[in-house]
């Protein structure tokens, strides 16, 4: 998934919160994440489970084509 650099500066977040009515109630905080599994299965599902933000209108059957794909 290709992002604008800017997307990635808390500054930018920050300014998006505040628009959307938090004010001056923000604070960003580095969290560093990852994703682990033990076989290949088991990471594809974990990729599934942002699916929601990702793949909001497609069908099930397009989203287990999707996973064909990453496997």
């Amino acid at each position: 998934m290709a992002l604008s650099p800017k997307l990635m500066r808390a500054s930018w977040l920050v300014q998006q919160l505040e628009h959307g009515g938090f004010g001056n109630n923000v604070k960003v905080r580095l969290c560093v994440t990852f994703t682990m599994a033990a076989s290949l299965d088991e990471l594809v599902e974990n990729m599934m489970l942002a699916k929601q933000m990702f793949f909001t209108g497609i069908t099930d059957e397009k989203i287990e084509k999707v996973k064909l794909i990453f496997r």
